[in-house]
């Protein structure tokens, strides 16, 4: 593939993810607020809660989509979710630090460690989950 072609499939791809990540956002963000307004689940597990249901919706998505990967199912979603786990863990960290040791506040710095986990998240899944289709 030209370094022409490349740079195009990247950016192709990091808009969808773009598109799914908003979608994701969206979706993470009332489960997490529903969480929080409506059910009174402390922050952590209404975070864990709201993450885990965009995640499940990120997989679905990025896998048909994003990717249009046509790899090993088993293989993809073990790595999509440990690594998702591990970006979760940054965000969650984020968040507290954000939160509880800068006093911002709570949907501010919700909001930032979310674009910091869409970030990171793109990169892991493009290099890593979905790397080729999947085919390596």
């Amino acid at each position: 593939m030209s370094k022409k072609t490349y740079l195009e499939t990247l950016i192709k791809q990091a808009f969808k993810f773009g598109i799914v990540g908003i979608l994701n956002t969206g979706l993470t963000w009332i489960v997490y607020k529903v969480c929080r307004l409506v059910l009174n689940i402390s922050l952590d597990p209404a975070n864990f809660i709201g993450y885990f249901i965009g995640t499940l919706n990120s997989y679905i998505l990025n896998k048909k989509w994003t990717f249009k990967s046509k790899g090993n199912i088993k293989r993809e979603s073990v790595v999509f979710f440990g690594i998702a786990a591990i970006c979760y863990a940054m965000q969650h960290g984020m968040l507290k630090y954000l939160h509880e040791y800068l006093n911002i506040h709570e949907d501010i710095a919700m909001i930032l460690s979310m674009v910091f986990y869409t970030i990171i998240n793109f990169l892991a899944h493009k290099f890593v989950t979905f790397r080729e289709g999947g085919k390596k």
